[in-house]
C-alpha cells in the first residue's frame, strides 16, 4: 500500500547520558567565573551526543548547580534523587582539574553502587594516572580528544559490546589494565 506513512517505533529507548562537573574542593583560579559559566569540554561533549539517535544528555555542572534541582546537606546535587527522578543509563565525569578527582571517586561510587555505568575524560586521566581512576569506581576513560570516541563508546557500552576495538579508551579487563590504540588527533 503505497501512500500509507512509514511506521516509526514511538516505543524505542531513549538512553540518558549525565555529564558530572564536580565540585571544586576549595578556592581557586576557577572559583568565581564557575559560579557563572562551565568548562567549554562537556558542553561540546554535550552537544554531539544530543545529536545521536536514540540518546539525550544532561549536564550537572556541581560549581553553578544554584536553585532548581534536588540538594543534599551540603548544598550540592543530591545524585541518587536525581538519578530516582531522571535515571541515566551512563555517567560521565570531567576531569579537567585534578583537585576535583577524590569527588569524582566518590560520585563514581555512589553511581556504582546504583548500578550505573561510569565513564570519565578530561586532561586528568593521563598515563600514570589511569590505573588509580580504574580502581577507582570508574569503568571507562576516555583518553584524549572525545568527540569521536563518545559516539562510538556510547552504543557499545549499551550492548555491553566489546569495547577493544575502539580507539582512546582504557578499562579493567580480567584485572589487568587494557588501553587500546591512541586515537589519532582530530
Amino acid at each position: 500500500m503505497g501512500n500509507q506513512p512509514e511506521k516509526t517505533n514511538a516505543l524505542q529507548k531513549i538512553y540518558r547520558l549525565r555529564i558530572v562537573i564536580p565540585r571544586y574542593p576549595a578556592f581557586n583560579i576557577y572559583s568565581r567565573i564557575a559560579r557563572k559559566t562551565t568548562a567549554l569540554g562537556p558542553v561540546c561533549i554535550a552537544s554531539i551526543v544530543n545529536k545521536m539517535p536514540g540518546w539525550e544528555v544532561e549536564v550537572i555542572d556541581e560549581n553553578n548547580y544554584r536553585h532548581y534541582g534536588p540538594k543534599n546537606q551540603e548544598g550540592l546535587p543530591d545524585h541518587e534523587v536525581l538519578q530516582s527522578m531522571r535515571p541515566a543509563d551512563i555517567v560521565g565525569f570531567y576531569g579537567g582539574l585534578s583537585s576535583t578527582i577524590p569527588r569524582i571517586f566518590l560520585l563514581a561510587g555512589q553511581y556504582r553502587q546504583m548500578g550505573i555505568k561510569t565513564i570519565a575524560g578530561g586532561l586528568h586521566f593521563v598515563n600514570e594516572t589511569i590505573e588509580e581512576a580504574l580502581n577507582n569506581n570508574l569503568d571507562l576513560l576516555l583518553l584524549g580528544e572525545a568527540d569521536d570516541t563518545i559516539q562510538e563508546v556510547l552504543p557499545v557500552l549499551i550492548s555491553n559490546g566489546d569495547l577493544r576495538q575502539i580507539a582512546g579508551l582504557a578499562f579493567l579487563e580480567n584485572g589487568q589494565i587494557h588501553r587500546t590504540a591512541a586515537r589519532p588527533p582530530p
